[in-house]
């Protein structure tokens, strides 16, 4: 468990926030979120993958997945892929690379200000994204719960 949203200043944690890496989902506890913590979440510049706004969470990537050969994130691609593809929208030749973090949309996804997740949207989600993986070996913590 890493403890990247944990600001020992700020007290307990608030939330949660859904770590997901090509072969793993941890949910983590956090009491903040800010640009400093996603970027070392993700090792490097964040970007905001756009979501459909009646999901309440944000996607963050590292923008620079690709050029710095980031291991495809098959989990966080078919998810993506999944909620769009409900919507009508064609995301075939979408593809995610390296860790993605997920935050709760605080005033919506275009507003920038995101926090942790309730525990329940959390692992909700975290479980959700288990469940839409068609490959071998992708673990799933349930740190503190």
């Amino acid at each position: 468990m890493s403890m990247i949203f944990i600001d020992p200043e700020r007290g307990d944690p608030k939330g949660m926030v859904v770590i997901v890496t090509w072969d793993s989902i941890s949910v983590e506890p956090a009491n903040d979120v800010t640009l400093t913590m996603l970027q070392e979440a993700v090792d490097g510049y964040i970007e905001r993958v756009p979501l459909p706004d009646d999901i309440p969470v944000t996607m963050w990537v590292n923008e620079d997945g690709i050029s710095r050969e980031l291991p495809y994130n098959q989990i966080t691609t078919k998810f993506y892929r999944d909620v769009w593809d409900a919507k009508g929208v064609d995301t075939a030749n979408l593809h995610l690379f390296g860790t993605a973090v997920f935050t709760l949309s605080v005033g919506g996804q275009h507003s920038g200000e995101d926090g942790p997740i309730d525990i329940d949207t959390a692992y909700s989600l975290a479980q959700s994204l288990v469940g839409s993986i068609q490959v071998e070996g992708p673990s799933f913590e349930q740190n503190g719960r």
